[in-house]
C-alpha cells in the first residue's frame, strides 16, 4: 500500500485519485463495477463522484441507500462482505437485479469525526471471495479516499459560505475587511468597488485612504 498511498497523493488533482483508487479496485478484484459516492439527502441517498464499469469510466448515478448492502454497511466501521446470493439478501434493490449482481464489497468512508460521508464499493457478477489480507487493503484505501471525499466536501462548503456572505455584503452594501497583524497585510472582499464606485481587480487599503 506504500506505493499506492505515494502514487495517489502524487497525482494534480481528485478527479485523477478517485480514478487511480477505482482502477486499483478494479485490477485487483476484477470488480464488474466499482464506484466512490457521497451521501446526499440527509445520508438518504448516495451520489456517486466516479464509477467504472468493466474498467471504464461511465456516468455517475445517484439511489436511495435504504433496502440496500449500502445501507447495512453504512452502519459498520468494519468491510462489508457478502460473496455470493447478494440479489436474494436485498430483493427490494433493483439495481442488483438489473446488473446481475450477487457480490458485493463495501465500506462507508468517514470524515475525521467519524461522520459518514460517503462509501467506496465493489460489486461482482458471479460469487466472489475476498482475503483477510484484501480486505486490510480495501479498508487501507478506503482511508486515504475518506481524507480526500472529506477535503472536498469541506472546500464545497467553504465555497457555498463565502457566497452567502457575499450575497449578504450586496444586500447591507457592505464589505469585509480582514487585517492579518503579523504579515500587515489587508484583504478586501470584492463589494468594496462597488462602494467606492472603483474598477480595482484587487481591493486594496490604498484605495481608502
Amino acid at each position: 500500500m506504500n506505493l499506492t498511498f505515494t502514487h495517489f497523493y502524487n497525482l494534480t488533482s481528485t478527479n485523477q485519485r478517485y480514478q487511480f483508487a477505482l482502477k486499483q479496485l478494479y485490477e485487483r478484484f476484477d470488480a464488474d463495477h466499482c464506484f466512490v459516492g457521497k451521501f446526499i439527502d440527509s445520508d438518504k441517498r448516495v451520489k456517486t463522484v466516479m464509477y467504472l464499469a468493466d474498467g471504464k469510466e461511465v456516468d455517475n448515478i445517484i439511489y436511495d441507500l435504504e433496502g440496500t448492502p449500502c445501507f447495512d454497511a453504512k452502519a459498520s466501521n468494519d468491510v462489508c462482505c457478502v460473496t455470493s446470493g447478494l440479489q436474494q439478501l436485498y430483493e427490494e434493490d433493483e439495481i442488483l437485479r438489473v446488473l446481475s449482481i450477487e457480490g458485493y464489497l463495501g465500506l462507508t468512508l468517514r470524515a475525521l469525526d467519524h461522520t459518514p460521508i460517503g462509501i467506496m464499493v465493489c460489486l461482482f457478477n458471479k460469487e466472489k471471495q475476498v482475503s483477510l489480507e484484501e480486505k486490510q487493503w480495501f479498508q487501507e484505501l478506503g482511508h486515504l479516499i475518506s481524507t480526500e471525499l472529506s477535503h472536498n466536501l469541506e472546500l464545497t462548503k467553504q465555497g457555498i459560505l463565502l457566497k452567502q456572505l457575499a450575497k449578504g455584503e450586496q444586500i447591507a452594501n457592505l464589505c469585509t475587511w480582514t487585517w492579518q497583524l503579523k504579515q500587515n497585510k489587508h484583504y478586501f472582499s470584492s463589494h468594496l468597488n462597488h462602494l467606492l464606485k472603483t474598477k480595482t481587480h484587487s481591493p486594496s487599503l490604498s484605495l481608502l485612504l
